[in-house]
């Protein structure tokens, strides 16, 4: 028997969610964002049910990027974070991977490879206000002259990551400050991401939108009301069973350290899920869960390895196998991260790979 513990992937929902982006995007070319290994909805899921409809996959690592070639996307993928030495910038080479580059190291690896016969698109990254990667204004210049004057640089384009939808107001307001920036030759310009597609910001410019948490049902404001309004809809469940069922005494404590104590006689359920699984434990007696899609069990005690404790109350219709939404689509997990204070993203990306089972619905 496996342990019932499983993360399930709505089909159905991603594809309303991609179809969703195609159209609020006016058709522009969408980078797919599955770093993360497609943030924790697993690359294979997401090619596998979206490879005929997606222009390009963004990826972080040289081996995501691999993956993808393995098993048959032979289209357009950026490695957002560009090579990391000699030998990935090498495969980039082989496997026509198109990197961002975003400091000077990268560029003199180019540099010593340079030749007529090895070719590389290019995604120079400009730095506006996140202050992490990318070049600011004057060296953004030196760059681009040295990028275009090497021959391994088959077509140079433009990539910029905002920080917050606040920062920049909107797209006219970059293209006014950096304007001699645009006016540069570049093939391609990707701009807008999940925030400003949802917040409709007017991205004249991008001829590539980058798509990552949106396109799992997630909201990147952390506001699930910003999504559910538009259409979106969550894509993974995380679930597990009830796998005990007990009456206690009033005047008990319950779980490790004393976490509950009750004060009447009560009526509990032991669930399969812990911690180590990617269940937060700051929801500690904070947040409850959904049994059989329609009764709200707080969560009682301290939230363990394996295991949580719910209150049953007097709900005597509960049985031994019954199911329990942890996160899905009907407890959001934007709303469940807020009580444990982080992000959406924070929750899907930490279940673990080794004890938490796959399923497609």
């Amino acid at each position: 028997m496996v342990r019932p513990v499983y993360s399930i992937l709505n089909i159905n929902n991603l594809k309303n969610n991609f179809f969703l982006i195609r159209k609020l995007s006016h058709n522009k070319n969408i980078w797919l964002v599955v770093k993360g290994d497609a943030y924790g909805h697993r690359i294979k899921n997401v090619y596998n049910i979206l490879k005929n409809y997606v222009d390009g996959f963004s990826v972080l690592s040289v081996e995501e990027a691999l993956y993808l070639r393995n098993i048959g996307w032979n289209k357009y993928i950026l490695l957002l974070e560009g090579f990391f030495d000699f030998t990935e910038l090498e495969l980039c080479l082989q496997y026509n991977i198109s990197v961002v580059i975003h400091s000077f190291w990268q560029i003199n690896l180019l540099k010593k490879i340079n030749n007529v016969y090895k070719k590389i698109n290019v995604y120079l990254k400009l730095n506006v206000n996140l202050n992490r990667l990318g070049f600011n204004t004057c060296d953004f210049y030196r760059a681009f002259l040295i990028l275009k004057s090497l021959d391994i640089v088959k077509y140079l384009s433009l990539i910029i990551h905002l920080s917050w939808l606040d920062k920049y107001r909107n797209i006219l307001f970059l293209k006014e400050k950096y304007n001699k920036i645009f006016s540069l030759n570049f093939k391609e310009i990707s701009i807008s991401s999940s925030l400003g597609l949802i917040k409709n910001v007017n991205d004249f410019y991008s001829t590539w939108i980058r798509i990552g948490v949106l396109l799992y049902g997630l909201s990147p404001s952390g506001n699930i009301n910003d999504i559910l309004n538009v259409g979106f809809k969550p894509v993974m469940s995380f679930t597990s069973k009830i796998i005990s069922i007990k009456n206690i005494k009033s005047n008990q404590y319950i779980g490790y350290s004393n976490g509950f104590y009750s004060n009447k006689n009560r009526l509990i359920g032991i669930v399969a899920c812990g911690y180590a699984d990617g269940y937060p434990r700051q929801l500690s007696n904070k947040y409850y869960v959904l049994v059989n899609n329609n009764f709200k069990a707080k969560i009682l005690g301290y939230i363990a390895m394996d295991m949580m404790i719910i209150d049953l109350l007097d709900n005597t219709s509960i049985n031994i196998g019954d199911n329990v939404e942890l996160w899905g689509e009907h407890l959001y997990v934007d709303d469940l991260a807020k009580v444990a204070n982080t992000i959406g993203y924070d929750l899907i990306c930490g279940l673990n790979k080794n004890r938490v089972s796959w399923k497609l619905k």
